[in-house]
């Protein structure tokens, strides 16, 4: 039947038999079950009024057919249309998914997170976090910038009129060439630049894999630039 409140339930005949490698079609005519294309659910149920499977969906194509894909155990819309018999699209939607897979999977050498992390580039910047967060001489800098930066920051508020804007200006240009010089700090720079590379990479690999209507975060702009 339909779902509570839907349409009439119909009863299939008790002489109704479905021979192996057969189908039993319902056509609206005769059951008089109608479904909405804004959503709506479909159930079986045993003479018991117990429910013995359902499936709902959310919304739907004008002409097409919502599937069950027996190999996948899922359901998918489809415009190949074909009552009374096998649904064909099933094994068309297989053989592209393996091609595609063995394509990707040929074209696109994926990383797995394990991988990433044996990267020596990964190991390296974590060597470097550790360093930074220990090292006083680089603490006490990046302190200093951190100072300087909020200072520069409620100075900027009021713009040129306020009468130590341009030395703040230069005093946070100093310390900010200070810190990115800083050998430690710059190499932990290059490592990060490094690893996004290979991240944004896997990204855009996947997105292409996916579908070419898919974005990759570079194309949302939600990767900075470096």
């Amino acid at each position: 039947d339909d779902e509570d409140g839907g349409s009439w339930s119909y009863e299939i005949p008790s002489d109704t038999k479905i021979e192996p490698k057969e189908f039993l079609v319902l056509y609206k005519e005769v059951s008089e079950i109608a479904l909405n294309n804004g959503g709506d659910e479909v159930r079986i149920l045993d003479p018991d009024g117990e429910v013995i499977t359902a499936v709902s969906y959310q919304s739907a194509k004008e002409g097409y057919s919502y599937n069950f894909n027996e190999i996948n155990q899922d359901w998918y819309w489809t415009d190949q249309i074909s009552p009374g018999k096998e649904n064909i699209y099933i094994k068309e939607e297989l053989e592209n998914n393996e091609i595609e897979t063995a394509i990707v999977e040929e074209e696109f050498p994926f990383y797995q997170l394990n991988e990433i992390k044996e990267l020596e580039t990964y190991k390296r910047l974590l060597t470097l976090k550790e360093i930074m967060e220990t090292n006083e001489e680089v603490k006490s800098l990046i302190a200093a910038f951190n100072k300087q930066k909020r200072k520069y920051e409620e100075v900027s508020k009021y713009g040129k009129y306020h009468p130590d804007l341009k030395k703040v200006q230069l005093d946070l240009a100093a310390i900010k060439q200070r810190v990115f010089t800083h050998d430690i700090i710059k190499e932990y720079k290059e490592k990060e630049r490094e690893l996004q590379k290979i991240l944004n990479e896997l990204s855009m690999d996947i997105a292409k894999s996916v579908s070419n209507k898919v974005k990759h975060p570079n194309e949302e702009g939600l990767i900075p630039k470096h």
